[in-house]
């Protein structure tokens, strides 16, 4: 019993190992390739789906969750069992930046679960601007060897 607890714990040191290397690669790729520039919100569309712990509303055929408009979730919601809490959103952002290259403007995106109400458009945020490829930007999320620039 001893030598499987022991087991045990070596491979959970050895996965949380991994994962702060990779936050710290990923980490020092942002500070040695990127600079954080100001970016503008062009572009919110917010969903939402369903999810209670372990528990969640699918697609059907993915087994992925199923994403909704909000004003259809209550409904959804109430008609498999799940309470109005269980109902969580989502927002898929698209932000316009200066690339530090070109000085051309370029587009980016992405999505986030957390703090989707303070997110609207005309907003100004930082992200991730490449220095030597115009096109790529980057936010930072939930990596704790860098300063979340709140993308």
């Amino acid at each position: 019993m001893f030598r499987r607890l022991k087991f045990q714990m070596m491979v959970i040191g050895g996965v949380i190992a991994v994962a702060f290397v990779m936050m710290f690669f990923q980490a020092n790729d942002l500070k040695t390739h990127y600079t954080v520039v100001d970016a503008k919100i062009t572009a919110v569309a917010v969903d939402c789906f369903i999810k209670a712990g372990r528990k969640k509303i699918v697609e059907k055929e993915t087994e992925k969750l199923a994403y909704m408009s909000c004003d259809l979730a209550p409904a959804v919601a109430s008609q498999f069992g799940y309470s109005d809490k269980d109902i969580k959103k989502r927002a898929s952002v698209t932000y316009q930046y200066e690339s530090p290259v070109d000085h051309n403007y370029y587009t980016g995106s992405y999505t986030r679960e957390r703090d989707v109400d303070g997110l609207v458009r005309g907003k100004m945020i930082h992200v991730h601007a490449h220095l030597s490829d115009p096109e790529k930007s980057r936010t930072t999320n939930g990596n704790i060897f860098v300063a979340d620039t709140g993308a």
